[in-house]
């Protein structure tokens, strides 16, 4: 009989530990687990919370989270998981089986609902970025059935894909989950396991992947030669972001490599990367080599828009020392259209001049001077 009861007690342990481990969160063995403490906007009184971000053997990240707060305990408050990418981009949230998510008066989300809020997770320059709770909810104690963004039941006015009617702070929240600080901590991680030449191999993917790479490489401070030499090859065209962060690379970099990259970008860059090496340049600590600016003023003489010109004359006026081979190069300058003319004009009749050239500036000043 003793062992009849002994064997049932165990037996009803087995049960109840079986119960309580298909009701925790299933975790494959390999997957890794980051803690993270997150602030999430539409919480109230901006109160911490302790996640967990779950890094799987697909490169990916994800986490589950509660898809909207309540202000009344009266909402229904569901669990999704959100999935980013390696480079902590948004790409899916997925809810368990039989869980749906709920607008006003309790109605489900149709698919419609769904695929359109996954475009609005998708959109990183949504309005919600901007927005606080206290500007959506009337009152803090309105509950998100009574929220309509299309009436007046709301402080703010959301363009119409920007939300699903009936769940805006629903869109709210989950919005605010997939476009989170939890993605810097996405790419701080995989930033760490990444090396410097796999780094270097997203420097040739899209732009979101040259973003995070650059912006790992700078974080590592990682200066090799080979990856010096493979930011500066990348053709960026007009993307002034990324033109902006290659510049905060190299103004981290010595002297020496700072100069000789700027050197190759202004030659062969755009208008747009011309400019911002100008601007760099402006700003810098760093002691000029001897001969640069003779040499930057004879690249001065393809310039060609007035802001390019006038960027490179406001480097001259602050940091160089005008010669005369700067001087004769920036008199080239007044064959040029006007506003590049008269502004090399003022440059040029503040310099010590020779006899031929302020001959030049004075015929100038002639042949102008109703524009002057």
């Amino acid at each position: 009989m003793k062992l009849s009861v002994r064997c049932l007690l165990l037996l009803l342990l087995l049960i109840f530990v079986k119960v309580s481990v298909a009701d925790a969160i299933f975790i494959p063995e390999k997957e890794k687990l980051h803690r993270l403490e997150v602030v999430h906007p539409g919480k109230e009184h901006n109160a911490t919370e302790q996640l967990t971000l779950i890094e799987n053997t697909n490169n990916e990240f994800y986490m589950d989270v509660p898809s909207v707060y309540c202000y009344d305990n009266v909402c229904k408050m569901d669990t999704l998981r959100i999935f980013w990418n390696e480079i902590g981009s948004y790409d899916r949230f997925e809810l368990n089986k039989g869980i749906d998510l709920e607008k006003a008066e309790g109605e489900k989300f149709s698919k419609a609902d769904y695929e359109k809020l996954h475009r609005i997770l998708k959109n990183e320059k949504s309005a919600f970025r901007n927005l606080e709770i206290s500007d959506i909810l009337k009152s803090k104690n309105l509950h998100e059935s009574d929220v309509d963004a299309m009436s007046g039941a709301t402080a703010i006015d959301l363009e119409e894909n920007e939300f699903v009617k009936g769940a805006v702070i629903t869109c709210y929240t989950i919005w605010h989950w997939a476009n989170n600080p939890i993605q810097d901590s996405i790419r701080r991680i995989s930033g760490d396991a990444l090396s410097a030449d796999r780094l270097n191999s997203y420097l040739c993917k899209d732009e979101k992947r040259k973003l995070f790479a650059i912006q790992q490489i700078i974080r590592k401070g990682i200066y090799e030669k080979k990856t010096i030499d493979a930011i500066n090859h990348l053709n960026l065209d007009k993307d002034r972001k990324l033109n902006k962060l290659r510049l905060s690379y190299l103004e981290k970099a010595d002297a020496k490599i700072y100069f000789s990259s700027l050197v190759k970008l202004f030659k062969e860059g755009t208008a747009t990367q011309k400019s911002l090496c100008l601007q760099s340049l402006r700003k810098t600590n760093y002691a000029f080599p001897v001969g640069f600016f003779e040499m930057f003023s004879q690249e001065s003489l393809k310039l060609n828009t007035y802001q390019e010109v006038n960027l490179f004359l406001n480097l001259l006026e602050e940091k160089g020392a005008p010669s005369n081979v700067i001087i004769g190069n920036i008199i080239s300058l007044l064959d040029k259209n006007i506003l590049i003319s008269r502004r090399a004009y003022w440059y040029l009749s503040n310099q010590k001049l020779n006899a031929d050239q302020q001959n030049r500036l004075e015929a100038f000043r002639k042949e102008n001077k109703d524009y002057l």
